[in-house]
């Protein structure tokens, strides 16, 4: 904060707000924002506008009372994390596409906005509906989900078990012959 704080307080900024009436706080955080979008790109503005500001309406929402924001914030990121999902697999399409990251952004705005509440609309037309439909099926494939991840974590127990056994088993059989060898170089040496 310091460092703006010296930015605003630069004869620059006091021209420019003194010409276009835009306060020198607009003006160091738009430049700012540019110099970011600039080295960065838009990719990981959008990213940032579209992770950054909900997770702390987050944070302050579930230091109020009321379930309203909570039900907002819960709903953003039901819908966020589908966006970013289905994205994996269709980025390198979607990256082609002309200012596809601007439109993400906006996106991103429009879901998240308090007064637009876009998150809402789209989980109550399409997400919840189909989530009502299948539940049971995304029930069932996460529980396989889950009780695959469960045998795969006994058998890498088991596996651990063993190979300590035969690493015990090893070492004694190491130890014995070292024991034999160093019995013999003892019985070379006395004779």
């Amino acid at each position: 904060m310091e460092y703006i704080n010296k930015l605003e307080n630069n004869i620059i900024f006091d021209l420019l707000e003194n010409k276009t009436y835009i306060s020198k706080k607009v003006w160091t955080y738009g430049i700012l924002s540019m110099t970011l979008y600039i080295i960065m790109g838009m990719s990981l503005v959008s990213n940032l506008i579209g992770f950054v500001y909900p997770a702390y309406m987050s944070y302050k929402s579930l230091k109020t009372q009321k379930r309203e924001d909570d039900e907002q914030w819960l709903i953003y990121w039901i819908v966020y994390s589908l966006l970013i999902f289905m994205e994996m697999f269709v980025n390198i399409i979607f990256s082609w596409i002309p200012f596809y990251y601007h439109i993400k952004l906006c996106f991103l705005l429009w879901l998240s906005y308090e007064k637009t509440q876009g998150a809402k609309i789209i989980y109550i037309k399409y997400i919840e509906p189909y989530l009502i439909e299948n539940e049971t099926k995304v029930d069932e494939i996460l529980k396989t989900t889950q009780d695959l991840v469960n045998d795969v974590e006994e058998m890498k127990e088991e596996m651990n078990e063993e190979m300590k056994e035969e690493m015990k088993e090893e070492m004694k059989e190491e130890m014995k012959e070292e024991m034999i060898s160093y019995s013999k170089t003892n019985e070379e040496k006395i004779d």
